[in-house]
């Protein structure tokens, strides 16, 4: 795995195979390029150089706080700017669900950078308000998530008895239970003769 500097952030990529074109995959929404390591491989067993990339928020790039380094031409500019890094004039772009939608960006941004696209499972317009739904708690959970339970954690141990406490507890209501327990129980079983 290699890296790159973009505005400040670490940028993840892996190169597989050689060949005179090269194909940028991009993986799905909170998936690391590794989920593009098999079609990768693949493309290269037949000649081609294929990168793997991680953008921001992904695999082992950089997690930034700013939440404005998450948008869609956001993530465009930084396939664009592996392009650039890896001094491609050209290239094959694709990716899954995100990286399918980044892939589209670049297009609008850059087309003549794209020697073609590989689209799979895009996030069509009228899909955004269930992606919404279903990842916007997610993706508020990941950012704020760690503090709250933090928080919760303390406060739930602030609320509980100490061990001590609970201990003695138990201990009396053992002795409770002994108290009132018949000394001939359980019931001995007869001897045989």
């Amino acid at each position: 795995m290699a890296f790159f500097r973009y505005e400040g952030h670490r940028l993840a990529y892996t190169i597989h195979g050689e060949g005179p074109h090269t194909t940028i995959l991009m993986p799905a929404l909170l998936l690391s390029q590794k989920m593009q390591t098999p079609l990768a491989g693949d493309l290269a067993g037949r000649g081609n150089r294929v990168v793997t990339f991680d953008l921001l928020g992904h695999g082992e790039s950089d997690r930034p706080d700013d939440m404005s380094c998450y948008s869609m031409p956001e993530f465009a500019r930084q396939a664009v700017a592996l392009l650039d890094h890896l001094e491609l004039g050209q290239a094959v772009v694709g990716g899954t669900s995100l990286g399918a939608n980044v892939t589209l960006e670049v297009a609008a941004l850059v087309p003549e950078r794209l020697r073609g696209m590989i689209i799979e499972m895009p996030v069509l317009d009228n899909a955004i308000p269930a992606c919404g739904a279903a990842f916007t708690p997610l993706l508020f959970a990941l950012t704020y998530g760690e503090p709250a339970m933090k928080a919760l954690a303390f406060a739930a141990r602030r609320g509980r008895p100490s061990r001590r406490r609970r201990s003695s507890s138990a201990i009396r209501a053992t002795r409770s239970i002994r108290s009132r327990t018949p000394t001939c129980w359980p019931p001995s079983s007869p001897t045989p003769a």
